[in-house]
C-alpha cells in the first residue's frame, strides 16, 4: 500500500469514526426499539439454535455468531459490530468511487451523505440488526466486481454474505455479468455456477435442515401482503421511501447515464430485487437503503460537476459545501431525535430539496454555455 492510500484511509478512518459517534450519540436514540432485533438477539444467546426462529432470520446467522464469539455482553457486542461495520462500509465506498474514477473530494463528501442516509441512521438507532454487515458485504462485493477480483475471493465474500442476509442472493445476474467481462477458458456461467455453488448450498441448508414449517411462514407472509401495500401508500411511508436517499435520489437520477455501463445496467435485475422487496416489508427505508452502492457512487458525479463547473475556488467551496449540507437534510428522517418535530423534519427536507435542485441546474446551465462556447469554435 502506497504512502498516500495509508494516509487516506486513516484519515478516513478517523472522520468516519466521529461522525458515526455524533451520530450515534446525539443524533440517535436507542428507546422503544421494536424491530427485529429480539430475534437476533436470541441467536446470540444460542447460534445452534437457529433453526427455531421464523424465516427469513433463521438464514441470517453471521451477524449473531460473530456477537456471540465476542468476549463481551451480548447489546455492546452487537453495537461494536454495527459500529465497526458502517464504518468500514464507509471506507470500501470511497475506495469503489475512487475506482469509478471520481475525484477524492467528491468521494469523501459522497462517504458524508451515505453516514446520514437512512440506513447507517437506523442501524444506529437499533444496532440489533444484521443490516450494517450486509452494507459492508454489499459496498466489498460491488468494489470486487469492478475490480475483477479472483473467483475463489467472491465466492468467499458471497459466502459470507448470504450467510448473513439473503439479500446478497439478489447479486447472481450481477456477478454473472462482470465474470463474462474476464477472460477464461471457463464460459461465464460456468464461473457463475462454481462462484455460486457454496453459498447457494449454505443458504438451502440454514433454511431447509432441519425444517421448520417454511411453508407455513410463507403462507403467513402472503396473508399479511394486502395490508403491507396498504401501509405503503401512507404519507409516511411515502416520506420514508423519499428520505432513504432525499435529494440523493433526484442527483442519481440526473446522472445515472454516467455510471449507466459500469454499475446500473450489469445491476438491473439487483435494483428490481430490490424494489420487489417492498411488496413484503414495511419497513421501505431499510429496503431501499441495500441500493446504496448503486445510488450513492452515482450520485457522486453532481460533485464532480461542481468541481469542473465553479472554476473560482470560493465559490466552489461555498456550493460544494451548500450541496453538502443540502443532501444531508434531504434525508432527515423520524429517527432523528435532534430534530424531534415532525413539521419541521418537513420543513428541511423540503427546503434542502429545493437547495440541491438550485444547485444541479445551475451546473447545468454552465454545462450549457461552455457546450455552446465549444461548438461556436469549432464553426468559426
Amino acid at each position: 500500500m502506497s504512502n498516500y492510500s495509508r494516509y487516506t484511509f486513516a484519515i478516513i478512518i478517523f472522520i468516519t469514526f466521529i461522525l458515526t459517534g455524533f451520530i450515534y450519540f446525539f443524533a440517535t436514540s436507542r428507546d422503544n426499539i421494536q424491530d427485529d432485533n429480539a430475534i437476533y438477539i436470541k441467536m446470540a444467546e444460542s447460534p445452534n439454535l437457529y433453526y427455531l426462529q421464523p424465516y427469513p432470520f433463521r438464514n441470517r446467522i453471521l451477524t449473531p455468531v460473530i456477537v456471540y464469539l465476542l468476549p463481551m455482553e451480548i447489546n455492546l457486542g452487537f453495537q461494536i459490530v454495527t459500529f465497526i461495520s458502517l464504518n468500514l462500509t464507509a471506507l470500501i465506498l470511497f475506495f469503489l468511487m475512487k475506482n469509478m474514477g471520481l475525484s477524492s473530494v467528491s468521494s469523501f463528501l459522497m462517504v458524508i451523505i451515505y453516514l446520514f442516509s437512512y440506513g447507517s441512521i437506523h442501524s444506529l438507532s437499533n444496532p440489533f440488526l444484521s443490516d450494517p454487515l450486509t452494507y459492508l458485504f454489499l459496498s466489498l462485493l460491488f468494489y470486487l466486481f469492478l475490480k475483477g477480483t479472483s473467483e475463489l475471493v467472491l465466492s468467499i465474500c458471497l459466502f459470507a454474505g448470504t450467510l448473513n442476509r439473503e439479500t446478497t442472493l439478489f447479486l447472481i445476474p450481477s456477478s454473472y455479468y462482470y465474470l463474462s467481462k474476464k477472460s477464461s477458458r471457463l464460459s461465464p456461467v460456468l464461473r457463475t455456477f462454481l462462484v455460486w455453488i457454496i453459498p447457494i448450498i449454505g443458504f438451502l441448508y440454514l433454511n431447509f435442515v432441519p425444517n421448520n414449517d417454511i411453508q407455513q411462514n410463507f403462507n403467513n407472509t402472503m396473508l399479511l401482503i394486502p395490508q403491507i401495500i396498504r401501509d405503503h401508500i401512507t404519507k409516511n411511508a411515502l416520506f420514508e421511501v423519499y428520505s432513504t436517499f432525499g435529494a440523493t435520489w433526484i442527483l442519481f437520477i440526473l446522472n445515472i447515464n454516467k455510471s449507466m455501463n459500469r454499475l446500473i445496467r450489469p445491476n438491473i435485475i439487483f435494483i428490481i430485487f430490490i424494489l420487489s422487496q417492498l411488496v413484503f416489508a414495511t419497513d421501505e427505508g431499510r429496503m431501499l437503503s441495500f441500493l446504496f452502492p448503486l445510488v450513492i457512487p452515482t450520485a457522486a458525479y453532481e460533485f464532480e460537476r461542481t468541481l469542473q463547473r465553479f472554476k473560482n475556488k470560493y465559490w466552489r467551496i461555498i456550493i460544494l459545501i451548500a450541496l453538502l449540507f443540502a443532501e444531508i437534510g434531504s434525508q432527515i428522517n423520524w429517527k432523528w431525535v435532534i430534530i424531534p418535530e415532525r413539521y419541521l423534519r418537513y420543513f428541511l427536507v423540503i427546503l434542502s430539496t429545493i437547495i440541491v435542485l438550485i444547485i444541479a441546474f445551475i451546473n447545468r446551465i454552465e454545462i450549457t454555455k461552455a457546450s455552446n462556447i465549444q461548438k461556436q469554435i469549432k464553426i468559426t
